[in-house]
This record gives structure tokens, sequence and C-alpha cells, in this order.
């Protein structure tokens, strides 16, 4: 029998504690050949931090004057000419704050009077606001501040609104403070905070390593983005906050960003990059990342923003998961069932990888996403969502949607095993494949991932004929049930969650749909193999349905297609 024969594979099986150490010790030296990689190509960035004087609670036993030192000696360490953005009405009281960010020779910028959303209020009020926050910050530092940042980056609902606007901020004689590197790491303060509060000293350093962890993600992130739009690295301004996790991670994070080889520059430098001047392409309610709204906007972009606030959420018990959620543009991720999801990448065709939540806490990725930049996005999400986990991953065959993400994965660490037939045929067939992709796709702009992308091979290889069993308190097989949609693919099936991600041999449609590595004389006996593992989920490659008659289904849809 199938099922029993793998289950004698002892060759193959990794316990949880061997494994553990082997992950971080691959990670740790991924981590640092992608740091020196990127040391020689890293992007200046700009740093900003809003909500001055101070914002939210500080922990026990600290005042806001000696967190704002830490912010400052912070900045001072590393050489960073920060730019600080003030709520004017949060001056009284608190005015001691803000001379420490004068005698450190940090620049201040208008953040309006009291922070008001643009939307909700008459636009002559709101005016009001920038003015009186403009003569407040006169009288206080003796010079006019140049720049203006709208709170909660919102420009406007209406085209006419946010051109209004921008005459009203230029009108006080201030610039627009842009941001293209947006972030969430307000939604971490309450957490730290709590934690603090509670006593749980290594519960506040967790929510501490997730603020600097989103925080270089999201520089990565924005890098990705800008690339993709303008074909370069471009400076980039980031937003911080004054608040207790700047306080005490901010150190940290500029450590770790000189090592990825960022230099810091002032803010006018940065947006003195033609980027900056592009004219702006959205109207609406939600506040934005510049490289989202410059002409054309980009559609569905903030959903990688969300997904981080989100997944903050849930990690630390605030909401729970959704049933399906956006984790970027033109990625979703679904829940199956309790510690299972499926990711789905919908550009240029929708198609699912897995992620399981094993019972020793590493995190199963099975096939990735179509491209290293959407891989990325994911461990983005995965990191913000569980943490600083161990992750392997399977690749079910040599195509673009099961290994086309593994760059990605190979740069943060993580083993990838994969089958000798699937090398192999990697080796033999990509330059056919990416020839007969990117005629499918015609003028589609998808074509220029494709002819640009050049896979990589999985790192940990086994024998197709012997299959593979992994154990990390859950024991994960990895099966070869015969030549199907490709001549290696395999499936990856969890007994104790009697999940089976069937990959693209299972069919959801009604067509067999790319046959070009098929052998369809012989995939039927293989999905017939597949009826020895008692799953109450199965994952196809593609398609919605995630249920026991897609065995049924993709077996009627053969028989049709030979007629």
């Amino acid at each position: 029998m199938l099922l029993s024969t793998l289950t004698t594979v002892q060759s193959h099986r990794v316990h949880a504690r061997d494994s553990w150490r082997l992950l971080w010790s691959a990670f740790s030296v991924g981590l640092a050949l992608a740091r020196a990689s990127a040391a020689s190509v890293g992007p200046q960035i700009a740093v900003t931090i809003d909500d001055l004087p101070f914002v939210n609670a500080v922990r026990p036993g600290d005042s806001r004057m000696e967190a704002t030192g830490r912010i400052l000696a912070a900045l001072e360490k590393h050489h960073v000419p920060a730019t600080g953005f003030v709520v004017c009405d949060r001056i009284p009281g608190q005015e001691a704050i803000l001379r420490q960010w004068m005698e450190a020779g940090m620049e201040l910028g208008n953040h309006s009077c009291t922070h008001p959303h643009l939307d909700e209020m008459p636009l002559g009020d709101w005016a009001e606001e920038v003015l009186e926050c403009t003569e407040t910050l006169t009288r206080f530092t003796g010079t006019r501040p140049r720049w203006f940042r709208y709170p909660f980056l919102q420009m406007g609902a209406t085209v006419g609104l946010r051109d209004s606007a921008v005459a009203i901020v230029r009108s006080c004689g201030h610039s627009v403070a842009q941001v293209s590197v947006d972030t969430g790491e307000w939604a971490l303060v309450k957490p730290y905070v709590d934690a603090w509060r509670a006593g749980d000293a290594a519960g506040a350093r967790i929510v501490g390593d997730a603020y600097v962890d989103h925080l270089l993600g999201a520089v990565e992130h924005y890098r990705e983005v800008a690339r993709a739009r303008f074909g370069r690295d471009i400076p980039h301004v980031l937003l911080l906050h004054a608040n207790a996790l700047a306080a005490d991670y901010l150190d940290t994070l500029l450590t770790a960003l000189e090592g990825r080889g960022v230099t810091f520059v002032p803010l006018a430098d940065a947006l003195s990059d033609s980027v900056y001047a592009l004219p702006d392409g959205y109207a609406g309610l939600i506040g934005l990342s510049w490289l989202y709204r410059v002409a054309p906007f980009l559609e569905g972009a903030w959903s990688w923003d969300n997904a981080q606030v989100d997944a903050f959420g849930q990690r630390f018990g605030s909401r729970p998961d959704p049933d399906s959620c956006w984790i970027d543009h033109d990625m979703r991720v679904r829940t199956l069932s309790e510690g299972i999801w499926v990711v789905t990448h919908e550009k240029p065709w929708p198609a699912n990888s897995l992620v399981a939540e094993l019972a020793d806490s590493t995190l199963l990725l099975v096939d990735t996403p179509y491209t290293p930049a959407a891989t990325r996005s994911m461990l983005q999400w995965l990191t913000a969502r569980f943490g600083r986990r161990p992750m392997i991953a399977v690749n079910t065959h040599f195509h673009y949607d099961a290994m086309g993400g593994n760059e990605a994965l190979q740069e943060a660490g993580v083993p990838i095993y994969g089958s000798d037939l699937s090398v192999r045929m990697l080796a033999e067939r990509e330059d056919a494949m990416r020839t007969q992709v990117v005629g499918w796709l015609g003028q589609r702009p998808e074509k220029d991932w494709f002819e640009s992308l050049r896979l990589v091979p999985p790192d940990h290889v086994f024998p197709v004929d012997q299959g593979l069993t992994l154990v990390h308190g859950d024991t994960v097989k990895v099966i070869h049930p015969g030549p199907a949609h490709s001549l290696d693919n395999s499936v990856v099936y969890l007994p104790r969650r009697r999940v089976l991600f069937g990959g693209c041999m299972l069919l959801c449609g009604d067509r067999v749909g790319n046959t070009a590595d098929a052998d369809l004389a012989a995939w039927p006996a293989a999905v017939e193999r597949l009826r020895e593992l008692p799953a109450v989920h199965v994952v196809p490659g593609h398609g919605n349905r995630f249920t026991q008659d897609l065995l049924d289904h993709t077996l009627r849809v053969l028989a049709a297609s030979v007629r």
C-alpha cells in the first residue's frame, strides 16, 4: 500500500529538535549572505517621526521625557537627520520634550493642531488647523516650518478636496512631506505597554521584536514596489511614531537597517527625487504610501499594509483570523481549517500554495507564489502573523507556481525540499517553460516577471521514487504517486490534519489546462493512488474547491479530454 510503504521510509525522516538546529543555522547563514549582498546596494532613507511631542502610554516606571531622550540618543548614535511632525495642541505641558528635539538639531514639521481626518470636517476648519499649527511652531521654534504631514496620510476623498487641501498647505509656506514606507507599528504599542503592565517582560520583548521585523519588512516591501513601478531603487521616506516602542527599539532598528546597507539622509534630499514630483493618481478615504498613489493608482495596494495590522491583532489576541483576507494587491489568504491556510497568488493566473502550522510551531510552506517578490510579501505576512518561526518549504514540481519564489525562501534561509526528478526537469525544461509562459501572456504586464526570472532549485533533494517523511511534531509526507500534470508532480499529505495538497495534478475546473509536461495516459492512475490517503481537505494547485470529490472530478475531466 502507498501510505504504509511511505511510512517505512526512515532515511529522510527529520526530527523536530535536529531540524530546529539545522534551520536556525541555515537561517543565520542565509541572512548574513543576504545582508552582505544588500549592503552594497542599500537604499537611502529619510526617517520621519510623527505625533510629537509623544503619543500613547509609556511602560511603567518610564516617562515621556526619558523615552524621548532614548529616541534622540538612537538618532544621534546612527547619525540620522530625522524630521519630527508636531501635533500642536499636544504641546502645552510638553514643551520640554520639543526643546529636546530642537537641542538635538532635529527639524520639526507641521502635523496639524488636533490630528483630524481631512474628510470629516469642513475644509475651512481644516485650513485653520494647518495655519494655527504653522503659527504655533513658528513662535515656538523661531522658524517657519517647511514641511506638512497629513494626519493619517489622508489627502482628500475627492479630487476637488485633495487639490484644495494641497493649495492650503502651500499657502502656509509648506511642502508636503510624502511617505514612501508607510507602517502599521502604531498597532503594536498597546500590546507592548500591556505586557509591561502585566509584568511580562518576555512578552514585551516578543512585541518589540515584532516591531523591528515589521519595519524591516516594510522597507523591503516598498523597495519591491518602487522597483516594480519605476525600475529602480529610490530614496525612501520612512514613517515612524514617537511612542514607547521607538524609545526602546529604534536603536535596534537603525542598526539592522545599517546592516542592510541603508544610508540615512535628510528629508529634503529624499523628496528631491523625481518620483515625488509625479502626479497624484488617487482620491479616496484611505491614507496611502506615495508609491501607491502615483498615477496610475495601484489598485488594492493597501492590502499589504492592512494585512500587517490585522496580523498583529490576530497574533496578539485582539481579533480572530478571518475566513479570507488580502495580504497584497494580488494575493489573498483563506483559512482552510485550524492551523491550515491556502495562499492564492492571483496573477497571472490564480495559483494556490499551502501554509500549515505544525505541532512544534514550525511553519510548512508547500509551493510558492509565482515570483520572489510575491513570496517575500507572503513571508512578511507570516512574520507579522506568527513571529520568528522556523520554516520549511516543499516544491511539488518544477513549474513557476511551485518554485517561482525559491529565491526569496533561500534569502530567508528556509530549507527547500524537492525531488531529484524536479531538479532534473528544471535543468532540462526551464527555458522551454519560460518561452511558453511568455507566449501565453502576450502583452500582459506580468510577461516581464517571467522573461527575467531564473528559478532556484530546491536545496534539500530526495529520491522521487522513495518520497520523503518529515517530522515536526506533526508528520509530513511528500509522495510521488506517478506522472500526471508533470512527470515529477508530488503531493503533500498531513495525516493528523487529514489535509492533502494535490497541487496541479488535481483539477478544479472543467479543462485539463497546461499539458506541456504531462503524461495524460498515466495521470488517472496517479490520481487513483491518492484514494489511499484519507483526506478531508484536498487542495488543488488552482481553484477554490477544497473537498474530497476533487479526485473524482479530476478523473471525469481527464476522461472527457481524451474522448
